[in-house]
């Protein structure tokens, strides 16, 4: 397989506590794991975009869902060929 044959992942802090994550897939579709350890405790909402199963013929075609997530979740995903996913994710903890 050439090198630049690949699929591309990360996750960013923000100054206010949330987290962007994102992820690209060269033009092998391909099903992936995304680990939420990284997250601190507690409940979190995540807004998550992500390839439809009609993306392999149409690149438009994108779905946004939201959900509550966990530090001990995993996200699973599958990526269209040249597709990706991107999501923020806000803590739910109720403030003081």
């Amino acid at each position: 397989m050439p090198p630049w044959r690949t699929m591309s992942s990360l996750a960013r802090r923000a100054a206010d506590g949330s987290w962007f994550i994102a992820g690209l897939t060269d033009a092998t579709a391909r099903e992936v794991e995304v680990d939420l350890n990284f997250l601190g405790a507690g409940d979190w909402k995540l807004a998550l975009w992500r390839d439809e199963a009609a993306s392999d013929a149409a690149a438009e075609a994108v779905k946004f869902e939201e959900q509550r997530v966990t530090r001990s979740g995993r996200l699973k995903l599958r990526l269209s060929p040249a597709g990706g996913f991107a999501g923020v994710l806000k803590t739910m903890a109720t403030p003081r």
